[in-house]
C-alpha cells in the first residue's frame, strides 16, 4: 500500500484526491447523494442540508449552500424519482422520518417539501440509508430504536408474524441500552415514491446504518453488536449479513440474542474484527470494479478502515473474504457513493468529529471511459419473479432436504406463509401422526416440524410428541432442528403440553447430551432448565472450570442462576469461586453488570445464607495491574487542548509507547476505558481511537470530556483534569500510543 493525502494508505494503482474540507460551522457530516446534474447533496449530523455545486472531475468543490427548507440531521439520503429523499434523525412527533424535496422548475432550488412518513426518534440507531431499487421501489434500512408507527407495516410484507423467541428469562442490559427494544428490531423496508405501502422485508438486526446491492440485484447489510456486550457468551462480531425476504437475523435486546445457530434465523455471511459498521458500497456503481477485486465496500468508522469483500455464491447464500483496501489516520468514514464519473467518493465525520471529502479512482493510465450510472443501476432481486413450487411437489421435498441451510429455510417459509391446512398438502394425510419419516427423510420432517411449530398452534402437542426420535442426534442439522423446535413451541404453546408429555421428551433429549456439541448443547442445556431437570447443578457447575473459555463458564452461570434445586455444598462453591474470577474477565461496558446480575441470581437460586458463609472464608483477590490505584502525583497545571498541540511538539521524536501506556494506566484511564485486551468497558474503547480522531480531537475529548459525548456514554460522564497531574513529556507518550495503538 502507499500513503497518499492526509496519510490515507491504500493499494499502489489507487489515487486519493482530498475534494473539501468541512469549514468551522458547516457541521460534522454523516450522508451524502448526488444528483442527475452532478451535484452532491451533504447532511451534518447536526444541521440543515448542504448543496455542493458540480465541479469537473477532482476539482475542489465550492462553498455550500444550505437548501431552502429546514430540513437536514439526514443520516440517510437518496436522489431517485426526480426527487432528494432524506431520512431525518428527529421525534416522530416534531420532523423525524422520510421527506421529499423536488425542484418542479428545474432552476437548483427546491420549490417543494413534505414529509411522507413521520416516526423517530432522533437517534443513531435510528432510520438510515435510502437507495433506489431500480424495480419502482425505495429500500431503507433502519436501527433497532426506530418505534414503527402503528399499521405502518404492510400485509404483504415478507416478514410476517415475528416473535422474540427467547425461552429463558433474560437480563437486561445493566447500563440501559436498548431496554425495551423488541422485534423486529432493527429492519430492512421498501416503499412505493410516495412515501406509500411500506413493506417489512427484513429484521432481527441491530442497527445497520447502510445497506448495499450488487450487480445480480442481492442485498447486503454491514451489522454491529453492542460492543458493550464483549466479553459475554452473546456477543457476536460485526458482520456482513445477506438481506432475504422474510429473513429473521436473531438480534434480540440484552442477553437475550438468539444463537446464530437457529435453524429460524439466519447467519452471517461472513464476520469481520471489531469495527463500527458506516456506508457500503457495491463496486458494479464504480469504474473500473475489477481493479477493487471485490464485490462489496464497507467502511469501518470506529478504526479508519475501508474494508472489501469479495463474494463466492454458496447454495442459496454466499460466504465473503474480507481485505483492508484502505486505512487513514483519522480517517472516520461515515459514508460511501459513487461520482458521477465513476470514482469513488468518500465522506467522513460523524459525533462532531472533522469532515471532509475524498475521491479515490484508479491510477489515471487504468481509469477507463465510464458509463453512466444509470445504466449501471440493478434490478432489486425482491421484484424478480420465482416460480413457487406446490406444497406436496418434489422440489419443494428437494429443497427441504438440502444440505444448504438457506435453501431448506427458504422452503420452510413457504410452508409457513401457506394458507392455513395447505401443509397437510406435503404429507397427502390429515395428521402429523400418520407420516411415517422414512417416506421423507429425517432432515425434511424436521423442517416441517419447526415450520409447523411457528404456524400450526393447534398441531403443537403433536409436533412436540414427534421430536427427538430415532437417532435424531447423528444428523447436526436435525439436532439443532428439533432443539429449536422444542424451545419455540415452549415459547408459545407451553400450555398445550402436560407435565408427562414434557418430560418424556426431555429425557428422550439428555440421554443423547453427550453427542451434542456446542450450539446443540447449549440449547439443550436452556430445554433442560426450562423443564427444571433433575441435578442440573451437577450437569453444568463443571463448564465453570478454567479450562473452558470464559464464554462457555459465563453461559452455564447464566443457566444455573435460574436452577433453585440440587444444589450440594461443594456445587455451590464452585459457584461462588467462578462468581469471584469472573469479575478479572475483561470486557465490554456492560460486562461488570452482567455478571453482577448473574452472581446476584446465583446467589439466591443456590441459597444466600450458604452463598454468604462461604464468601466470608475466601481469602480477598489481588487487584490486576491494569487497576492498581495510581501513584501520588503533585499538580502540574490546568492543561487547555491548544497548550498540549503545542508543549508536546519537542518530545515527539523521544517519545515512547511503553511508557504511554503506564500513563495511561496512572491516569486511571483503565478504570473505565479498555486498550486491547486491558481494562474495563464503561467508556469507549480506545484501542483505535488514533484511527478516527486527529491528536487535537482526542486531546480535546480528554482535557474537555464533556464537549462531545456519544449517545451511549452520556450517562456515564468523564471527569476533566485527568491531565493536570503529568507533565508534557509524559502526555506526549500518552498521545504516541494512542497513535500507534490503532491497527
Amino acid at each position: 500500500m502507499k500513503e497518499g493525502v492526509d496519510g490515507i494508505q491504500l493499494p499502489q494503482n489507487f489515487v486519493i484526491q482530498k475534494v473539501r474540507q468541512a469549514a468551522e460551522g458547516e457541521g460534522s457530516w454523516v450522508s451524502m447523494t448526488f444528483a442527475p446534474d452532478g451535484s452532491l447533496y451533504v447532511s451534518p449530523q447536526s444541521g440543515v442540508l448542504l448543496r455542493f455545486s458540480a465541479g469537473e472531475s477532482g476539482a475542489l468543490l465550492g462553498d455550500p449552500q444550505p437548501i431552502s427548507f429546514p430540513v437536514g440531521r439526514a443520516q440517510g439520503l437518496c436522489w431517485a424519482f426526480d426527487s432528494l429523499y432524506a431520512n431525518v434523525a428527529g421525534n416522530a412527533d416534531a420532523d423525524g422520518g422520510l421527506h421529499r424535496l423536488r425542484d418542479n422548475d428545474g432552476d437548483g432550488i427546491f420549490d417543494e417539501h413534505v414529509r411522507l412518513v413521520a416516526y423517530g426518534p432522533g437517534s443513531e440507531h435510528g432510520a438510515h440509508a435510502i437507495l433506489d431499487g431500480g424495480d419502482g421501489w425505495l429500500y431503507s434500512v433502519w436501527g433497532n430504536h426506530v418505534k414503527i408507527p402503528a399499521e405502518l407495516i404492510s400485509p404483504n410484507s415478507p416478514l410476517q408474524d415475528f416473535s422474540e423467541d427467547v425461552l429463558l428469562p433474560g437480563i437486561l442490559d445493566p447500563r440501559g441500552h436498548a431496554h425495551g427494544k423488541k422485534m423486529p428490531a432493527g429492519t430492512f423496508w421498501r416503499f412505493r415514491p410516495d412515501g406509500t405501502n411500506f413493506e417489512l422485508l427484513a429484521g432481527g438486526m441491530r442497527n445497520s446504518y447502510d445497506v448495499a446491492m450488487t450487480a445480480s440485484g442481492e442485498w447486503f447489510a454491514y451489522d454491529s453488536d453492542m460492543e458493550w456486550d464483549i466479553g459475554t457468551p452473546w456477543f457476536r462480531p460485526p458482520r456482513l449479513l445477506h438481506l432475504v425476504a422474510g429473513g429473521d437475523y436473531g438480534w434480540r435486546t440484552g442477553s437475550t440474542k438468539l444463537d446464530p445457530s437457529c435453524p429460524d434465523t439466519l447467519p452471517s455471511v461472513v464476520d469481520t474484527d471489531f469495527a463500527s459498521p458506516t456506508g457500503m458500497l457495491s463496486t458494479h456503481l464504480l469504474a473500473n470494479p475489477e481493479k477493487y477485486d471485490a464485490d462489496l465496500l464497507m467502511a469501518d468508522w470506529a478504526y479508519g478502515r475501508l474494508l472489501r469483500v469479495k463474494l463466492t455464491r454458496k447454495g442459496a447464500s454466499f460466504t465473503g473474504e474480507i481485505k483492508v483496501f484502505g486505512k487513514g489516520r483519522p480517517w472516520n468514514i461515515s459514508d460511501l457513493a459513487a461520482g458521477p464519473d465513476g470514482a469513488l467518493w468518500v465522506l467522513t465525520g460523524g459525533r462532531g468529529t472533522p469532515s471532509a471529502i475524498y475521491r479515490i479512482s484508479p491510477t489515471s493510465a487504468d481509469f477507463a471511459a465510464y458509463q453512466s450510472l444509470e445504466e449501471t443501476l440493478a434490478v432489486s432481486s425482491f421484484s424478480k419473479t420465482e416460480a413457487e413450487y406446490p406444497l406436496g411437489s418434489d422440489e419443494l421435498w428437494r429443497d427441504l432436504s438440502s444440505e444448504d441451510r438457506w435453501t431448506r429455510w427458504r422452503a420452510r417459509l413457504q410452508i409457513e406463509q401457506s394458507p392455513n391446512g395447505e401443509w397437510a398438502k406435503l404429507l397427502g394425510v390429515s395428521s402429523l401422526n400418520e407420516v411415517e419419516e422414512a417416506s421423507y427423510g429425517e432432515l425434511p420432517m424436521a423442517e416441517l416440524r419447526l415450520a409447523l411449530s411457528r404456524s400450526q398452534p393447534d398441531l403443537a402437542a403433536t409436533v412436540w410428541k414427534t421430536l427427538f426420535a430415532g437417532e435424531w442426534w447423528r444428523n447436526k442439522a436435525v439436532q439443532l432442528l428439533d432443539l429449536r423446535t422444542a424451545q419455540v413451541i415452549l415459547v408459545r404453546h407451553a400450555a398445550k403440553l402436560d407435565l408427562k408429555t414434557r418430560q418424556d421428551s426431555a429425557k428422550r433429549m439428555i440421554q443423547q447430551r453427550q453427542n451434542l456439541e456446542q450450539s446443540a448443547r447449549r440449547l439443550a442445556d436452556e430445554i433442560l432448565v426450562s423443564l427444571m431437570g433433575e441435578n442440573l447443578p451437577l450437569l453444568f457447575t463443571p463448564l465453570l472450570n478454567n479450562k473452558y473459555s470464559v464464554q462457555t463458564q459465563m453461559h452455564a452461570a447464566y443457566l444455573l442462576r435460574l436452577v433453585t434445586s440440587d444444589w450440594a455444598p461443594e456445587l455451590q462453591l464452585a459457584a461462588v469461586k467462578w462468581s469471584r474470577r469472573a469479575q478479572m474477565a475483561p470486557g465490554g461496558a456492560s460486562l461488570e453488570g452482567f455478571l453482577n446480575k448473574i452472581t446476584a441470581d446465583l446467589r439466591q437460586s443456590s441459597g444466600a445464607k450458604n452463598w454468604d458463609e462461604i464468601l466470608k472464608k475466601l481469602p480477598p483477590l489481588p487487584t490486576p495491574d491494569w487497576s492498581a490505584p495510581p501513584k501520588d502525583r503533585p499538580f502540574v497545571t490546568n492543561w487547555t487542548t491548544q497548550q498540549l498541540l503545542q508543549k508536546i511538539k519537542p518530545f515527539e521524536t523521544s517519545a515512547s509507547a511503553e511508557r504511554g501506556y503506564k500513563i495511561l494506566a496512572q491516569a486511571s484511564c483503565l478504570q473505565c476505558h479498555r486498550f486491547n485486551a486491558n481494562g474495563k468497558g464503561v467508556g469507549p474503547d480506545l484501542t483505535g481511537v488514533g484511527r478516527r480522531f486527529d491528536r487535537a480531537t482526542v486531546l480535546e475529548s480528554i482535557v474537555e470530556p464533556t464537549k462531545v459525548v456519544s449517545d451511549q456514554y452520556r450517562l456515564v460522564p468523564m471527569p476533566a483534569g485527568l491531565l493536570n497531574h503529568f507533565t508534557a513529556d509524559e502526555i506526549a507518550d500518552l498521545v504516541l500510543l494512542l497513535e500507534l495503538g490503532a491497527r
